[in-house]
């Protein structure tokens, strides 16, 4: 019988296996089809080849940022589970998601370019955010329900 230490141990090397094989996938995966030892070989000696600048210039950046996207999003998921002490809990409930929508339609309402409508979507998601809690904080009182109902 595993301990929980054990298990959590377990768990945590199985997942580290899964993304060290999604990143070995995904710097091999492209429109240059790379093998195993065309990988090592741009990995060493970075300056050798074409395929260690397509290594090195655009696979590595999108393997990471792609690691680093995640990532956040996760973390924003377990702040907002955390937050409104529920399991279910998504963007959807707190009007992130529409203040992102709405920023994002104001944006190509505006006649302003499209490239602008990721910075627009954000700041759509943060107004709507700070707009939320300065409601619910209202009078100093701070709760869950109150949060939920504003």
């Amino acid at each position: 019988m595993l301990t929980s230490t054990s298990k959590s141990l377990l768990l945590l090397s199985v997942f580290t296996a899964v993304c060290l094989a999604a990143i070995v996938a995904s710097l091999v995966t492209g429109s240059v089809e790379l093998s195993i030892s065309e990988l090592w070989a741009a990995l060493i000696n970075p300056e050798a080849s074409m395929q260690s600048q397509v290594v090195w210039d655009l696979r590595i950046p999108r393997t990471f940022a792609a690691l680093v996207t995640g990532g956040l999003l996760g973390l924003s998921g377990v702040i907002m589970q955390v937050l409104l002490r529920n399991p279910l809990a998504d963007p959807y409930i707190l009007g992130v998601s529409g203040g992102a929508s709405a920023a994002a339609l104001a944006l190509l309402l505006s006649g302003l370019s499209a490239a602008w409508m990721p910075q627009a979507a954000f700041a759509g998601a943060i107004l709507s955010i700070v707009i939320v809690f300065g409601l619910a904080n209202a009078g100093g009182r701070w709760s869950v329900t109150r949060l939920l109902l504003t």
